[in-house]
C-alpha cells in the first residue's frame, strides 16, 4: 500500500528547539499548544479520533474508515476520493512536502504511502491526533501542532499544499491583509524551484449560480455577491486568486479544475485541456453533479449542460466550482505537464480502484488506465456465484460523447417516456447489435420505437 518504516523519524534541529516530541500523542506540540477556534464540532472529532483508534487498517482505501462514513463531516475525512486531488501533481517518494492545514490526514495519509517526507501542521490538537494516528507507522510524516502563522522551521520543501485553508486566513489572524499574509509565510518554506499548491472554492462557481449554498457560510448567493466580512472565510475569482498569489512573489501559476469540487474530485481539469483542440473535456463531466454540502437539493439547470455550453465559449475557467492551482516564484520548466485531464472510479473494492488519464503525446492523445492501489494480487471480484474480472488497457483518444448526454437533455426538456426511449435508442441498437442470444426465440425485423415502448414503464424524472 505505501513506504512503511520501522521507527519514527529523527525530528531536524528545528523541531527540536521549537517542539517537544509527544510520545503517547506521536506528535509535535509547543510546551503550551495554544486554543484553536475552528472545528467541525466536539463529537464528531472524538468520533473520529475513536474510529481511527480502532481501525487495523487506516490506509486511504480503509473499509473500516470508509464503512464508519455517517454524515458529511466523516466523508470529508475518510472518502476515498479525498486523495484523487493532489495524484495530478506528481509527487514522488522522497519528495520533501508541508502540508499546511492537513485537518485529520486524509492527504496527509495518501503521501504517507507514496513515501513522500511530509510535515503536516494542524491547528486543533484533536485533528492533528487524527491524522497523527492515520500516519503512525510512517516514519517519513511528522505532524505537528501549530498556528500557521507561527509555525516555524529551518527546512524548505519541494512543494506547499494549502488545501482548503488559504479561505480561513481573516479568522486566524488579525493583520490587514491576512490572506496575502499567509501566502508569504508559506511560500517561505519553498525551495528554489518549489511550489506553492492552493486548493479553494470559487466564489464565481458554476454550483452557486445554480442554488447551492456558499460553503463556508451556508448562504445562496453568498460568494457571487462578494458579502464575505473583514473576518470571515472568504474564496476568490480566479483572477482574484491570480492577483494575490501575484502579489505575494508567485508570479507564475498553473490551474487544474477539480469536478465537482476539490472537496471530492471525480474529475481533474488541467488548464492545457481546455486549450487543446483535439480534446473533448467536458464528456468526462457528464457525472460531475456539483453538490451542496448543507444539503439544499433544488437546482435551476442541468449543471453538465452549462458546463458544454460554457467551454463553447472559453468559461469553465471562469466557472469551474473549485481551483487547483500551483505558483511559483520560476516559470515552469516548457512542455512539463503532459497530463490534459483525469478521471477517477475509486468508489469500489480498492482492487478494482482505477484513474484513467488523458496525456498529450505529440500528434495523438493517449488514454492510459491504471490502478490505483498497487500490489493486489487478484483484479477481480465474485457476487453470486460468478466472477468479474476487470483488465485494463491503453488506448488512442477517439472523440465523441456519451449517449447520456442525450438522456440529460431530453430531462432538461421535461421529458415523456417516448422522448426517453429516443434519447436512449442508439444504446439499444448497438446492445442488439452485439448480444450473443443463446434462445432460438429470436425477433425477427430492426428493432422500432413501439418494440421497446411496451418494456418500459412510465417514470417522472427529477429535475
Amino acid at each position: 500500500m505505501g513506504v512503511v518504516l520501522e521507527s519514527a523519524a529523527l525530528p531536524a534541529a528545528s523541531f527540536q528547539m521549537n517542539y517537544l516530541f509527544d510520545d503517547d500523542l506521536h506528535l509535535f506540540r509547543r510546551e503550551n499548544t495554544g486554543e484553536f477556534a475552528y472545528s467541525d464540532g466536539a463529537e464528531s472529532e472524538a468520533r473520529l479520533l475513536n474510529v481511527v483508534l480502532n481501525a487495523k487498517d487506516r490506509s486511504t482505501f480503509s473499509p473500516a474508515l470508509a464503512e464508519a462514513i455517517t454524515d458529511w463531516v466523516s466523508e470529508y475525512h475518510f472518502s476515498k476520493s479525498r486523495h484523487c486531488l493532489v495524484r495530478p501533481l506528481g509527487i514522488q517518494a522522497g519528495d520533501k512536502v508541508l502540508e499546511l492545514g492537513c485537518g485529520c490526514g486524509p492527504i496527509t495519509r495518501f503521501l504517507g504511502e507514496l513515501g513522500a517526507n511530509l510535515v503536516g501542521v494542524e491547528g486543533s490538537l484533536v485533528r492533528a491526533r487524527v491524522a497523527a494516528e492515520r500516519c503512525r507507522e510512517f516514519g517519513n510524516v511528522r505532524v505537528v501542532v501549530d498556528n500557521l502563522f507561527r509555525f516555524e522551521t529551518d527546512e524548505q520543501f519541494d512543494c506547499v499544499l494549502l488545501i482548503g485553508v488559504l479561505e480561513y486566513a481573516a479568522m486566524f489572524s488579525t493583520e490587514e491583509n491576512p490572506f496575502e499574509r499567509l501566502v508569504q509565510s508559506a511560500s517561505r518554506f519553498l525551495s528554489p524551484g518549489g511550489r506553492l499548491v492552493v486548493a479553494i472554492e470559487n466564489k464565481l462557481g458554476l454550483k452557486y449560480f445554480n442554488g447551492c449554498y456558499e460553503d463556508h457560510v451556508g448562504a445562496a448567493f453568498f460568494g457571487v455577491q462578494d458579502l464575505y466580512g473583514a473576518r470571515t472565510p472568504r474564496t476568490f475569482g480566479r483572477r482574484e486568486l491570480i492577483d494575490l498569489l501575484s502579489t505575494a512573489g508567485l508570479k507564475h501559476t498553473y490551474f487544474y479544475y477539480p469536478f465537482p469540487d476539490y472537496k471530492l474530485p471525480v474529475a481533474i481539469l488541467s488548464e492545457d485541456a481546455l486549450m487543446d483542440g483535439d480534446f473533448d473535456p467536458v464528456d468526462l463531466l457528464t457525472r460531475c453533479h456539483a453538490r451542496d454540502y448543507t444539503g439544499f437539493p433544488y437546482r435551476s439547470f442541468d449543471d453538465a449542460l452549462v458546463l458544454s455550453s460554457l467551454h463553447r465559449n472559453g468559461l469553465i475557467a471562469d466557472l469551474s466550482n473549485s481551483f487547483l492551482v500551483e505558483a511559483t516564484r520560476d516559470p515552469k520548466p516548457p512542455g512539463h505537464k503532459s497530463t490534459l485531464a483525469a478521471a477517477y472510479a475509486v468508489q469500489r473494492k480498492p482492487e478494482l480502484a482505477a484513474q484513467t488519464r488523458f496525456s498529450r503525446a505529440r500528434s495523438t492523445i493517449q488514454v492510459s488506465k491504471e490502478y490505483v492501489v498497487s500490489g493486489a494480487s487478484h483484479r477481480a471480484v465474485t457476487v453470486g456465484g460468478k466472477t468479474i474480472a476487470h483488465d485494463l488497457a491503453d488506448a488512442e483518444y477517439r472523440p465523441g460523447r456519451q449517449i447520456l448526454w442525450n438522456l440529460l437533455k431530453a430531462r432538461a426538456r421535461n421529458a415523456n417516456v417516448e422522448d426517453i426511449v429516443q434519447a436512449l435508442l442508439p444504446w439499444f441498437d448497438f446492445l442488439l447489435q452485439h448480444a450473443q442470444v443463446s434462445s432460438p426465440q429470436v425477433a425477427v425485423g430492426p428493432p422500432t420505437l413501439a418494440s421497446y415502448m411496451h418494456r418500459l414503464h412510465p417514470v417522472q424524472l427529477a429535475r
